[in-house]
């Protein structure tokens, strides 16, 4: 649904920021990118960069992505938390969001995706639910 939601909105170039790669739902969510992508004769921007679940690596990440020179203009990220980071160090490079990167996070986690300005679009996998 992330990449999805990106490719709708004219995103063509999406990097991937998850946690460990050792973790089942980052392995899932990678694949799903890269399927999703693929229907839309579309590639990773970049291979998907793993760390922690954590606003840091959301951070240190984005950092990694825009000082590499990686064009992209879409983010799926792995959490909300991790999202949440990008956003940050994207601001602090002068990269606008959503008008230069389109950004998605996951879990739709309430004080995560409507504390920054623009509000976060996230995921919701109905966690409370199960």
């Amino acid at each position: 649904m992330a990449v999805r939601h990106l490719v709708s909105t004219g995103r063509t170039l999406i990097a991937c920021i998850l946690g460990p790669r050792r973790e089942e739902a980052a392995r899932i969510k990678t694949a799903a990118a890269r399927e999703v992508l693929a229907e839309h004769g579309l590639r990773l921007a970049a291979e998907p960069l793993h760390g922690l679940w954590t606003e840091h690596w959301g951070r240190q990440a984005a950092t990694q992505l825009v000082h590499a020179g990686i064009a992209f203009d879409g983010l799926m990220c792995g959490n909300d938390t991790i999202a949440r980071g990008a956003v940050s160090a994207l601001a602090a490079l002068g990269v606008s969001v959503p008008d230069d990167v389109g950004v998605v996070g996951f879990d739709n986690w309430t004080v995560m995706a409507e504390a920054d300005e623009p509000q976060l679009t996230s995921v919701d996998l109905k966690l409370q639910e199960a």
